[in-house]
């Protein structure tokens, strides 16, 4: 799964990470790394490449993946209005 992180701060990120511990990863990365090793040994994933626009991580798992849509959509908090 694809999920936006934009307005997320660091202490924000932690909590969802542990609220998702041992029932996935999601992996944050700089979008040209993530693409290049995605071109180099994971060539299923391609069709992702123009997806991975913007501040965005990638979540894994063997699991349910809607209970981890569902814990995530639990951590989501309005934007601050500025």
């Amino acid at each position: 799964m694809i999920v936006g992180a934009d307005n997320v701060g660091s202490s924000h990120m932690q909590k969802i990470r542990a609220s998702i511990r041992g029932k996935g990863i999601l992996l944050m990365g700089k979008n040209t790394m993530v693409r290049r090793v995605i071109r180099a040994e994971y060539k299923k994933f391609e069709p992702l490449i123009p997806q991975l626009e913007g501040n965005v991580g990638l979540l894994f798992t063997d699991g349910d993946l809607a209970e981890l849509k569902d814990i995530i959509l639990e951590q989501k908090v309005p934007a601050a209005a500025k």
